[in-house]
């Protein structure tokens, strides 16, 4: 009985977490070692117009799922970021993700269980808002799309159908910076930009956890977080 009313409590517990689907089928991004600018990147940004990125207008939705229980998802707004722009390419940029604005938005606002799960995602529990106020991206390489490229099955709800580059860049999440690789998106236009990416990041890879040690409401948990960025920028 014991062992019941333990296995049941855990399974409460989470569910206040990421509350059985599965997370979306889109683009892993390819995760590895941060990577540095090469000299090349780093001409053509100095080369390049700056394109001020709409804060009011760009934002980063994100899904999580638990192997019992349901989706949670939510948005995180821009605290700043730049789009580097030559010719009619986007050749770099770079932006910072205010934490602290992280919203739920499958539970209804301002209910008992929306303020509990934003609690917990912004605690020591997952997020550390509180160490961690910001997250960023910085573009370090940026190539046309291979439509020849692998990718395995994807959701065209969760997915990029039709990509137009591959965006290489350090995602800084926690204090951990990882390379990653993805595809997106990308219009110029003589006064702006809208750059569309969406894809999955293994949270593990930063440190991302509920606890410090996997705990077994944890592991009640998919590792993968799909990311939907949303970017709008205006000419300066």
């Amino acid at each position: 009985m014991k062992k019941l009313f333990y296995a049941l409590s855990i399974v409460a517990i989470s569910g206040l977490l990421f509350s059985c689907e599965s997370t979306p089928e889109s683009d892993k991004a390819e995760t590895g070692e941060a990577q540095a600018k090469t000299e090349e990147q780093a001409q053509e940004e100095a080369q390049a117009v700056t394109y001020a990125v709409d804060l009011e207008n760009s934002r980063i939705d994100w899904i999580g799922s638990k192997k019992i229980g349901s989706r949670h998802e939510g948005f995180l707004k821009l605290k700043s970021g730049e789009l580097y722009v030559k010719g009619n390419e986007v050749v770099g940029g770079k932006f910072v993700v205010d934490m602290n604005s992280l919203t739920v938005t499958d539970l209804p606002e301002g209910s008992e269980e929306n303020q509990k799960l934003t609690g917990h995602l912004k605690s020591a529990d997952f997020f550390e808002v509180e160490t961690y106020p910001e997250a960023s991206f910085e573009i370090t390489e940026i190539k046309a799309w291979d439509n020849t490229k692998e990718r395995g099955e994807v959701d065209p709800n969760f997915s990029i159908a039709d990509p137009t580059h591959e965006v290489s860049g350090n995602l800084t999440i926690k204090g951990v910076t990882k390379g990653v690789s993805f595809p997106a998106k990308i219009t110029v236009t003589d006064n702006g930009v809208e750059a569309v990416a969406k894809f999955n990041i293994n949270r593990y890879d930063w440190n991302i956890n509920y606890g410090k040690d996997q705990t077994v409401e944890d592991k009640i948990i998919n590792p993968e977080i799909n990311l939907s960025i949303t970017l709008k920028a205006n000419k300066q």
